[in-house]
């Protein structure tokens, strides 16, 4: 079982904060009381490329061979396999599948 559930903006640190595992810990137990050695589970933590407005980034930019699947941030896992259909079918010449409105670069340009 993977939990995971916290961020936090703290530049390159990869440091873990004794309380978020204490807490995401607590609410495992809670919610799973029966899911295995809670106590001895792996901890690790990651930058996670975020957009200061929420949703990733994601098609062709200004250089014709590099396309964008970025700014997932903490749903990174969630949209992994949505955001790479896109890409895709960007790279394949079809029409993505939901309309790109806000998901590209060029809401910042």
């Amino acid at each position: 079982m993977r939990v995971a559930g916290t961020a936090e903006f703290a530049g390159y640190d990869h440091s873990i904060r004794p309380v978020r595992i204490e807490m995401l810990k607590r609410v495992t137990r809670n919610n799973f009381p029966d899911c295995g050695d809670v106590d001895n589970a792996a901890q690790w933590a990651c930058l996670r490329p975020s957009t200061p407005d929420g949703p990733p980034v994601l098609g062709k930019c200004k250089y014709d061979n590099l396309f964008l699947a970025t700014g997932n941030g903490t749903l990174g896992w969630t949209q992994a396999t949505g955001s790479a259909k896109i890409v895709a079918d960007i790279i394949d010449g079809k029409e993505p599948d939901i309309d790109m409105k806000g998901l590209t670069v060029d809401r910042y340009l």
